[in-house]
């Protein structure tokens, strides 16, 4: 009964920590190979404009449409620390900090 109680109380505990980091993801990946869509309210903003590009998910009210300069632009993420090249400044996701 004790094992059981113990295993009981990992899973909870583990569950909470996966549901804890996918709230805290500052982005989500879209489009790509398999086509991915966005949540509803989200909008895939592509970092290439070759077929099968992946991209990032933005809120629809985040929805900018004006031109941006075609510049490869690092960012880092301001809560896991990765730091990533973006396509241009446009595609780097609220959360990151251009660099």
């Amino acid at each position: 009964m004790k094992k059981i109680t113990i295993l009981i109380l990992i899973l909870v505990v583990a569950g909470t920590g996966i549901w804890y980091w996918q709230k805290q993801k500052t982005y989500i990946f879209c489009g790509g190979i398999a086509g991915i869509e966005c949540p509803s309210g989200y909008s895939c903003r592509l970092e290439g404009s070759y077929p099968d590009a992946g991209g990032t998910c933005i809120k629809d009210n985040q929805k900018n449409d004006s031109v941006c300069i075609q510049v490869i632009t690092p960012a880092r993420n301001l809560i896991t620390g990765e730091v990533k090249d973006f396509a241009t400044p446009c595609n780097v996701p609220i959360g990151w900090q251009k660099i």
